[in-house]
């Protein structure tokens, strides 16, 4: 089987979830066949590294982001279309993938996220699209965010649950992250395609022995940044009233000043970008991701799980796993909850063996790389594709 791919960005770097998503799907499809890429990229993102980090993808078009795109987010603002399709939606983009088709000639076109589906001409091969989080729902749950960030959100609501619906309307399969964001999209319709982690890469070490709590995301978005706040201002002061030797490390790219400050307060500390995230994970006796809004897996949980560091985690992000996960995590309902389950988890060295077990089984089981494969026949075949 020939896949084309077609990315809003390309699969590497793996900085944000849409690469790793995106990374992953690739490197499963060229277990069933070859698979092409078309992607729009930054100027400043180099192609050539892009191409040396991808050997399994063949070919490889990536189309820069010119300066039309801000130009045409400012004319969806005005005409009330989705900003996210505007943004990416690239005459470019549209001749690249017309001209892969008629050279490489696909048996499925898998368009990640709703913003590359307008790129797919009428006529096309079987189109799977993977929508991925329930962005509609993240909007929704959205209530919490400040600033300019509120403004975009309130703009962009009711437009993305009208694109979303296109989008799926439009597709031969659908498919989607976890059982709760294709029941937020697309009732009992549709296939899951789990996030997967690298059992290699990320495996357990030997348990940490100070007591340090991590967090570890792309600090640029709202969902990360709002985390971080909630984390430092309602959550850990609960904490060191009782362990005032207990540490929160904070780690990530796309920081602004104000979360770099937070490095001030006793028992904070701003690690910044990592190199080595499966060290960083293990190095803590337990990573903590107290969303509160948002839609998809958190891939920062699993890589925790995979590396035997347990977590602590909000109902949000427990309803997006399978109810075995929580062989591996405690819940905190709320802000005090949290506090809670991460002073449980300090205090008691047992505990937190028997959670790092479970939760390294549990990645095993719903989330190594062969599970995808197999869920990505299954979503290929529903398209119409010939397997």
């Amino acid at each position: 089987m020939r896949t084309l791919l077609l990315c809003s960005r390309p699969p590497w770097p793996l900085l944000g979830g849409d690469r790793i998503r995106t990374w992953h799907l690739a490197k499963a499809l060229s277990e069933l066949g070859r698979v092409g890429v078309v992607a729009t990229h930054s100027p400043f993102e180099s192609a050539g590294d892009i191409a040396d980090a991808l050997p399994f993808v063949e070919p490889i078009t990536l189309v820069p982001l010119t300066l039309k795109a801000p130009l045409r987010v400012l004319g969806a603002v005005s005409d009330g279309s989705c900003l996210q399709e505007a943004l990416y939606d690239s005459p470019d983009a549209h001749a690249a993938v017309a001209a892969t088709i008629r050279r490489f000639e696909p048996d499925l076109i898998v368009a990640h996220l709703i913003r590359t589906v307008r790129w797919v001409p009428p006529s096309s091969p079987p189109l799977l699209v993977d929508v991925q989080d329930a962005l509609s729902a993240q909007y929704a749950d959205a209530r919490s965010v400040k600033g300019w960030r509120a403004w975009a959100v309130a703009l962009e609501r009711g437009r993305i649950h009208h694109a979303e619906a296109g989008a799926v309307a439009r597709a031969d399969a659908v498919s989607f992250i976890s059982n709760q964001d294709r029941r937020r999209v697309a009732g009992e319709a549709g296939h899951v395609l789990p996030a997967v982690v690298d059992l290699d890469a990320f495996s357990p070490g030997e348990p940490a022995q100070r007591p340090v709590v991590g967090f570890v995301g792309n600090l640029s978005t709202a969902a990360n940044a709002d985390m971080v706040w909630f984390l430092v201002k309602d959550i850990w002061p609960q904490v060191l009233r009782e362990r005032p030797d207990a540490e929160l490390h904070f780690c990530g790219v796309g920081a602004g000043p104000a979360l770099k400050r937070l490095d001030r307060i006793q028992g904070v500390r701003y690690v910044g970008p990592i190199d080595d995230v499966a060290a960083t994970l293990r190095s803590f006796q337990l990573t903590v991701c107290p969303q509160r809004f948002g839609s998809g897996v958190q891939n920062k949980v699993l890589q925790s799980l995979a590396c035997g560091t347990p977590a602590v985690v909000t109902p949000t992000v427990a309803a997006a796993l399978d109810p075995e996960a929580a062989q591996g995590l405690l819940v905190g309902q709320s802000a005090t909850g949290v506090a809670e389950a991460i002073l449980r988890l300090l205090g008691d060295a047992e505990l937190r063996a028997g959670l790092a077990a479970g939760g390294r089984s549990f990645v095993e089981r719903h989330h190594a790389p062969q599970v995808l494969v197999d869920a990505l026949k299954a979503a290929a075949a529903a398209a119409g594709a010939a397997l």
